[in-house]
């Protein structure tokens, strides 16, 4: 699938400014209004074969896809929430489920709207178990944009269908960021 039918959207010849707008829906959850440009960019600059996982790799975000080659999933989603739009959370994926919670975010059924071609951002998760690690990724139109371990020969930055084993049947919360425009 192409970066234009994931987002949306058709490539610009230039991004635009990175920055959302936060509103609140009439039930009182909170959205955000998304900048379309920024995350194809860097769906474009890090979905490539060269960015790879690397367990609690944080890339900063002032820094360009192409100056970093390694990710973890919390990192990849602090990467891009912060490039993209501005917004500043910091740490793992149960701190930025806790920071969803704090927002105010639309907790929504990810099995429901998953495979929406709304063009709404949503983000995701997995909550950590065992000792195991959680999972964070945003969910888009259908598809996945995360960072994940080795899965058929691939491991990085990557996109997936919404409906992927691992992702469906392991999904703990699902928050609505808001639409991209």
């Amino acid at each position: 699938m192409g970066f234009a039918a994931f987002c949306g959207c058709q490539r610009p010849a230039t991004a635009g400014p990175h920055y959302y707008a936060q509103v609140e829906d009439d039930a009182g959850d909170k959205r955000l209004n998304l900048k379309r440009e920024p995350l194809v960019d860097i769906i474009n600059g890090t979905c490539d074969g060269k960015h790879h996982y690397g367990w609690d790799a944080k890339p900063n975000p002032a820094d360009a896809p192409n100056t970093w080659t390694l990710a973890d999933c919390s990192g990849l989603m602090v990467y891009t929430l912060k490039r993209a739009w501005g917004i500043n959370v910091l740490g793992g994926s149960v701190d930025i489920h806790t920071w969803c919670e704090k927002k105010v975010l639309k907790q929504v059924k990810y099995s429901v709207v998953a495979p929406l071609s709304d063009s709404i951002v949503r983000l995701c998760f997995i909550e950590p178990k065992g000792g195991e690690p959680g999972h964070v990724w945003l969910c888009v139109n259908g598809q996945s944009f995360e960072s994940h371990g080795r899965d058929n020969g691939k491991d990085g930055p990557d996109r997936r269908p919404w409906n992927e084993a691992v992702l469906l049947h392991n999904v703990s919360a699902c928050f609505e960021l808001g639409p991209l425009s």
